[in-house]
């Protein structure tokens, strides 16, 4: 029997296409729809999924080590628990990102009120 010769696969790149950065004034209307699909799109990519995931593991573990005041058998001085509360906030601000700027973005702008008394 003779072998028949094996294909030999071809490898294709594809570059994504450069993001032009965003007006971060957040004045423009047209601007600011791009950023809410933008970050939409984030939330439901697989790597920010992967992502979240790992951080939510990361918060639960920081939340057990700030309440049993231990990291595994070692017992924490309060100065590490200050770092690891730090932590904490940070890694849950970061999860809350995506969802705070929609809300920003979405919610309709409200005109200062002017505080002058004499106008």
């Amino acid at each position: 029997m003779k072998k028949q010769p094996t294909k030999k696969l071809k490898t294709m790149i594809i570059k994504a296409p450069k993001v032009k950065p965003f007006d971060l004034s957040f004045k423009d209307v047209k601007e600011n729809t791009k950023i809410i699909v933008a970050l939409e799109s984030l939330k439901g990519n697989a790597g920010w999924q992967f992502l979240t995931q790992v951080l939510e593991a990361n918060v639960k573990y920081l939340n057990n080590c700030i309440l049993e005041k231990k990291d595994g058998e070692i017992s924490l001085e309060e100065k590490d628990l200050d770092v690891m509360r730090d932590k904490y906030r940070f890694i849950n601000e970061l999860l809350e990102k995506p969802d705070m700027f929609i809300k920003k973005l979405k919610s309709p702008e409200i005109e200062p009120e002017n505080l002058d008394p004499y106008n």
